[in-house]
């Protein structure tokens, strides 16, 4: 099933921490469709009553808080599952499909967002979180704001190209075009995360922002008495 899912996406996650716990022992042949049942009775208990969500910090501690499952998350999570045994059952000649009984939750009583919570910043408060990305991680700070400007994903914006004979910024037109993605590692994908291409009109003091950005890309500021570039730019930027 490696063709159905590919590294570093939201899928290769679901298929690490959710699918081959609960799978991943079992032979091929040997998962029924009682098997992919009652891993999704698992799910509605998650999403009445929730779960311990473990995270592994960076210093190797374990890091637990109880969470809901949405029952739109718990659709993100069958639907990789039945593109995983789909693709099993085609290549394994296998006589059915075990997740083809899976039914997705109903997410109408259940809305991702609503008035009382929009899951967005005030602009005050997105004033302030931008103000202090400048100061405390100025290399970062360009495409922190371009995704505020225009929503899309950090996957989205860091394989943008500035110049060159396929460059994204059409700097003098005021635009930016969203064609490629990057998950991980040095390989970029043809087209968003979405399987879309878009066209997003800035404002020019977006595009300021960029222009500096590139700018010091290519040469950073120095330190007056080392006539060294900072290490944030050393580290993130060289």
């Amino acid at each position: 099933t490696a063709t159905a899912i590919s590294p570093g996406t939201a899928g290769e996650g679901t298929l690490r921490v959710h699918l081959l716990p609960h799978f991943g022992a079992m032979r091929c042949d040997e998962i029924r469709a009682w098997h992919a049942s009652t891993w999704r009775g698992e799910l509605a208990k998650m999403i009445a009553h929730g779960y311990d969500a473990v995270r592994t910090l960076s210093n190797g501690e374990k890091h637990v808080r109880r969470v809901m499952l949405s029952p739109s998350t718990a659709n993100t999570w069958i639907a990789v599952l039945r593109t995983l045994f789909g693709e099993m059952t085609s290549l394994l000649e296998l006589e059915r499909n075990p997740a083809s009984v899976l039914a997705f939750f109903d997410t109408s009583q259940r809305p991702t967002y609503t008035d009382e919570n929009p899951n967005s910043v005030t602009p005050d408060r997105a004033r302030a979180f931008l103000e202090e990305m400048h100061r405390a991680h100025p290399q970062h700070y360009a495409m922190t704001l371009l995704g505020f400007v225009t929503g899309q994903r950090p996957s989205t914006l860091r394989p943008l190209r500035a110049e060159g004979a396929e460059a994204d910024v059409e700097w003098s037109e005021g635009f930016i075009r969203f064609r490629r993605s990057h998950t991980i590692g040095d390989e970029f994908m043809v087209g968003t995360k979405t399987g879309t291409r878009e066209r997003v009109y800035v404002p020019e003091t977006v595009l300021d922002v960029l222009r500096e950005h590139r700018e010091t890309t290519r040469d950073p500021p120095r330190s007056e008495r080392w006539g060294k570039a900072p290490l944030w730019w050393r580290h993130a930027m060289a």
